[in-house]
Order: C-alpha cells, then sequence, then structure tokens
C-alpha cells in the first residue's frame, strides 16, 4: 500500500492539510505504509494524496478513510454510537467552516501566497513550470472556497468580504472544538480518531507560517501550566484567534512532538535555517523576466530576419 503526497522543499512536510490528514491519520494508527512524494503539475489540482493498492488509486479523504478502515487500517473501531455521531459531526463542522478558511489564508491573502504558500508548494519546480502551474492552482482552490459556502454564491460579495466571512465561521470552529477537547488529549473518547488528524492538519499550516513568518514564541509557551498567560498577537487574525486556545495549541504539541518528531524544528522560530526570504519567488516578477525573455527573443528574430531580407535584395540587385 502506497501513499503519494506533495512535495515540499527542504525535505519538509507539505503544508498541504489534505495530505497531511492522510498522513496524521496513518502516523496516529503506527501503520506501516510507504510514503512517496510527487511535484505538482497543471493537471493535479485537488488530486492528492492518492492512495494506492492492489493496482488501483483512491482519491478523496471520505474515499481513503474509508478504504483505510476496510483494510483494517482504521482508528475507529470501538467507538460508541454516541462518539460516532460526535466524529461525524466534527468533521462535518470542520470541513464546511475551518477547511474553506484555511484555504482562503493559503492561497488567496496575497502576502501569504508570495511568502509561504507559493514556495512550500511549488519550490521544487523547475523556473518554467512556476510561470504557468502556481497560477492554476491558486485560481482553482480560490474558487473552490468561494463556492464552499451558499452565501457567498448567492451574494455579490467582494473578495475581502468573502475572506472575513470565511474566518468568522473559522473562529467560529475554532472555539467549538477548544470547548469540545477541554481538559482531555483526545476529541472523541480516550483514543485518536480521524477528527484529531483534522485538527491538527488544519492547525499545521497556520502554525508553520507563523514560525516562520511572525514574531510570536507560541513553541516556548508551556501550555500545561496553569499560571501561564496566553496573550499572543499572530502575525494573521487566525493565527491570533488560535494562540488564545491554549489546549489547543497542546493538544498540537502533543501530537507533533508524539508523531513528528523530526518535524519539531520547523517550528521553532528557526527562519534562517528554513525559509531563505530572497529566494522565495514572486508571480509579479517571474512574469516580468518571462515577457522580458519573450521581447527579447522577438527582437533578436526581427533584427536578424531583416538583416537576412536586406543581404538578399543586395544580392538580387547585383548584376549578373
Amino acid at each position: 500500500m502506497d501513499l503519494t503526497i506533495l512535495s515540499a522543499p527542504d525535505e519538509l512536510l507539505p503544508c498541504d492539510p489534505n495530505c497531511l490528514l492522510i498522513l496524521c491519520y496513518i502516523r496516529l494508527k503506527e501503520a506501516r505504509i510507504n510514503i512517496k512524494v510527487k511535484l505538482p503539475d497543471h493537471s493535479s489540482v485537488g488530486e492528492f494524496p492518492v492512495l494506492n493498492h492492489d493496482s488501483k488509486d483512491y482519491h478523496g479523504i471520505p474515499v481513503i478513510l474509508t478504504y483505510l478502515r476496510k483494510e483494517n487500517y482504521g482508528l475507529e473501531y470501538d467507538l460508541s454510537d454516541t462518539e460516532g455521531v460526535q466524529l461525524c459531526a466534527l468533521i462535518s463542522t470542520i470541513d464546511r467552516r475551518l477547511a474553506p478558511a484555511v484555504d482562503w489564508f493559503l492561497w488567496a491573502d496575497d502576502s501569504v501566497y508570495a511568502k509561504f504558500t507559493r514556495k512550500m508548494y511549488f519550490g521544487s519546480l523547475r523556473f518554467f513550470q512556476q510561470l504557468y502551474i502556481p497560477h492554476i492552482w491558486r485560481n482553482r482552490q480560490i474558487n473552490k472556497a468561494k463556492s464552499s459556502q451558499l452565501i457567498t454564491c448567492l451574494k455579490n460579495m467582494s473578495e475581502s468580504e468573502i475572506g472575513e466571512h470565511l474566518y468568522s465561521l473559522a473562529k467560529l470552529c475554532i472555539t467549538s472544538l477548544s470547548y469540545i477537547l477541554g481538559e482531555n488529549t483526545f476529541f472523541v473518547g480516550d483514543r485518536p480518531t480521524a477528527v484529531d488528524a483534522y485538527v491538527f492538519a488544519f492547525m499545521w499550516p497556520l502554525l508553520m507560517y507563523e514560525s516562520q513568518h511572525g514574531d510570536s514564541n507560541w513553541w516556548d509557551v508551556d501550555y500545561k501550566s496553569s499560571s501561564t498567560k496566553y496573550v499572543q498577537s499572530g502575525s494573521h487574525q487566525l493565527i491570533t484567534h488560535l494562540l488564545q486556545c491554549p489546549n489547543l495549541m497542546r493538544f498540537f504539541k502533543h501530537i507533533l512532538s508524539k508523531y513528528f518528531s523530526k518535524h519539531i524544528k520547523c517550528f521553532r522560530n528557526e527562519k534562517s535555517s528554513i525559509v531563505d526570504k530572497s529566494a522565495v519567488s514572486h508571480p509579479v516578477r517571474d512574469c516580468l523576466l518571462w515577457g522580458a525573455g519573450v521581447v527579447g527573443l522577438f527582437v533578436t528574430y526581427a533584427y536578424y530576419s531583416n538583416n537576412t531580407k536586406i543581404l538578399q535584395k543586395l544580392r538580387e540587385s547585383r548584376p549578373p
């Protein structure tokens, strides 16, 4: 059984929530599944992750989770009826309220996209591929986030209004998740389930961005101490709201330390060793360079074509 996820630069885990979700689910199960990485291309938007077993590919989070449970790689076999209902309700809430906001954060926010998303998703692509593949992905992801809420489809809302609406829903969802988690280690019962993978996967890109581009020292805070004051301001309103939920931060650090210990260094504010801001690709710069190259090519072609025609006329004008 193989799981194919998006590639990321510098041997980091991808910041794609869907890839992280399935990867976290597998880690929580401690299952032995081969992990493969693949670069994004123009036709693979929304395709990742991909689970391959017995020469068949499985796409989509619900389909992959269902198949994993069928093959005894699931986490939810001993849940009671009440816990099963709670599981489905929480996953539905995260899908409807938190997921679209995180997608909007990653793809629609120009600053986040230029400094973070573009590098994390497309930093390993060749220069020519970076000129068009990121734009295809970005447009499709933004349209997906826009169409996630009925109100944004029915009303003529600007992009800033859509963003504020999605962020307000996400903050309500984060507050609800914090209330439901309480002092527990996991969201449903006393063992990990798909809900824990969902929450961890959508917290990851927010906190990764804060670690690389923010000023808060959230990793160094002892969220287990009752005397700690959790007054921290993040680089984005979603991150700030998340930092005010100490139990969610404690939950994230627990999962990260136990199941993703090799990647703790990514969240320790070691900006210099993780992100070289001067090397981050910028779409405007890339387009200008590409345009200058095309213009130069045409000028060179025109110059030599014109010289060829002049020489041809001179030869024709010479007397025999």
